[in-house]
């Protein structure tokens, strides 16, 4: 099966291209802007890559040729940084999807799997574990615009026939995310280069951290095309603070001396408490999460020790 991964070149995509190297029957090819991601890394892999914007439909349509899939990974995925820019993140969020799905519709491309969020999607009105049904109540554009990708991939189903699976991811963490902005990555390049921990407001916020080894698996899962098309929360299942986060980080990174923790206030369009009820996914997508946070957290400090980078940016 050729997939095209949009995004692939991104955190979730090297993971998944390499994951589905590793398996028979599937072909990843990267479609990438590479803005964000990292082209000299989605080279060691192999795949075929394709540069392009997921918002030129010429650039789409060129790539969609030939293959059975579509992974559509690529987003502006912070929340904080769509605050600050709302309309670029609906630009390539929100037109961005439409423009995969209009070519995908055209091509005649019935598989597609759409990477949605599972915590800024519902909002702070809800008390968690947040389930598939719960009103979505937005409050950051980010959540809003992920909100219209999965009106999008509805409609599309509904109106064409696609075989759309929405897929509300909670928080990734693993290999091949230097570039992210999320509390895995900053707790870990704090401790490599020897900086303050920053920890927004108390630290008692709770997420909900996943794998991406369990992502990209679920992702796998959806591919294989035996579950209802349906709206699925991939997480962990499981509440974990921020401070409890960063505690386990210190512990698996080994540290003989305390690292200073700094406390900002908390961010604009931040939810407080958010973990996903994954019952759904358990039972239609056969999902179980294999990888604990402890071991997953060491695993990925073990990558970030071998990528002998000493200044990481924040």
């Amino acid at each position: 099966m050729k997939v095209l991964i949009t995004g692939g070149a991104g955190f979730i995509g090297q993971n998944l291209v390499r994951k589905m190297q590793a398996q028979i029957g599937y072909t990843p090819i990267i479609f990438d802007d590479f803005s964000i991601g990292d082209k000299e890394l989605a080279k060691q892999t192999d795949a075929t890559i394709i540069y392009g914007d997921i918002q030129n439909a010429e650039s789409i349509a060129k790539a969609i040729k030939g293959v059975s899939a579509i992974v559509h990974l690529a987003a502006s995925s912070g929340v904080i940084d769509s605050i600050a820019n709302p309309q670029q993140t609906f630009e390539r969020n929100v037109t961005g999807t439409s423009v995969v799905l209009e070519q995908a519709r055209l091509i005649g491309v019935k598989s597609f799997v759409f990477a949605s969020t599972g915590g800024a999607i519902v909002g702070d009105n809800e008390t968690p574990p947040f389930n598939e049904t719960l009103p979505m109540a937005p409050i950051s554009p980010y959540g809003a615009s992920k909100m219209c990708g999965e009106a999008l991939c509805m409609t599309y189903a509904r109106a064409y026939g696609m075989r759309n699976y929405i897929l509300r991811f909670s928080n990734v963490y693993g290999p091949y995310s230097l570039h992210k902005k999320g509390a895995v990555v900053s707790f870990m390049k704090s401790i490599k280069t020897g900086r303050p921990i920053i920890i927004y407001g108390d630290g008692s916020q709770v997420r909900d951290f996943i794998h991406v080894n369990d992502i990209c698996s679920a992702i796998i899962d959806a591919l294989k095309g035996t579950a209802k098309p349906d709206t699925y929360n991939i997480g962990s299942g499981k509440p974990t603070s921020i401070l409890e986060l960063a505690h386990i980080t210190m512990e698996v990174a080994d540290l003989n001396e305390s690292v200073e923790t700094v406390y900002k206030p908390v961010r604009d369009g931040e939810v407080m408490k958010t973990w996903l009820n994954i019952e759904r996914a358990a039972r239609e997508l056969n999902f179980t999460p294999k990888i604990d946070l402890r071991n997953g957290l060491a695993t990925t400090w073990d990558w970030f020790n071998k990528t002998n980078i000493t200044e990481l940016p924040q």
